[in-house]
């Protein structure tokens, strides 16, 4: 992602911007998003970790090179769902690790040296969700209706980067100040996260893509589903991002 943050140069804030620009930004913002989570959340080493700007607001962003793989390889996905029109939400699943019963003394060993997620040596429990929505943005219907061409898609006078800029900016801060009030974990195991990618299907109904990482940290996707029949016993919205054609809801779900 460091190819994408805005640290090394100033940019023109009055400037306008271009379709495929602003895409870059809300893939930008989504990936940021998405580290927040890991970083405030424990699901990789704080020290893995280092501070840098984005959007004019200073966020974590992970140096794991197996981590940045899958960012990049993540932020692909999306773009080329966002281009097509076709993405509609983006949901991130954290989920508790408990070792199974009757491992051996070896596996166990194994399970706290692996860099990868070895999840055949644990059992997990979702407890944590968060969202990203995109389906309430006019530009993806435009993208649905005509092909993915962006010839389609006019953006306004008034969407400069520091329209942009400031409604990302101000998402953002609402999502750390959240993952910032909640419970530390109490577990010893750190948690992991599964990100499902939703593209409406021709009735409607949302279609789940999960993006997994298996031991080699090698990026795969497979059919999944954001279901989950416990109640929330915390609820929280993130401030919207309504960046005129584009409108970004989001939420955190404690189960």
């Amino acid at each position: 992602m460091e190819n994408i943050l805005h640290d090394l140069e100033e940019p023109d804030l009055e400037s306008r911007v271009k379709v495929q620009e602003l895409f870059s930004l809300l893939i930008e913002y989504s990936l940021v998003f998405l580290e927040q989570i890991m970083y405030h959340r424990g699901v990789y080493p704080k020290e893995s970790f280092r501070q840098v700007q984005s959007f004019h607001m200073a966020v974590y962003s992970t140096r794991h090179p197996g981590v940045r793989n899958y960012l990049d390889t993540l932020g692909q996905k999306l773009m080329s769902l966002l281009l097509a029109g076709k993405l509609s939400r983006v949901i991130i699943d954290v989920c508790s690790r408990r070792l199974r019963t009757g491992l051996s003394v070896l596996e166990q060993d194994k399970s706290f040296q692996s860099v990868g997620t070895q999840d055949h040596l644990y059992d997990k429990k979702k407890i944590e969700s968060y969202g990203i929505s995109f389906a309430d943005s006019a530009i993806i219907g435009i993208l649905k209706d005509n092909h993915g061409d962006l010839n389609s898609v006019v953006l306004g006078e008034e969407i400069t980067l520091a329209v942009i800029y400031g409604e990302l900016r101000s998402s953002l801060h609402s999502l750390t100040t959240q993952l910032l009030e909640l419970p530390a974990a109490d577990s010893d195991i750190p948690p992991v996260f599964d990100v499902l990618m939703a593209t409406e299907s021709n009735n409607g109904n949302d279609n789940f893509t999960e993006m997994v990482l298996d031991d080699q940290w090698v990026l795969a996707g497979r059919l999944g589903s954001s279901t989950n029949e416990e109640t929330p016993t915390v609820w929280k919205s993130i401030r919207e991002a309504d960046i005129g054609i584009i409108n970004i809801k989001g939420y955190i779900s404690v189960l």
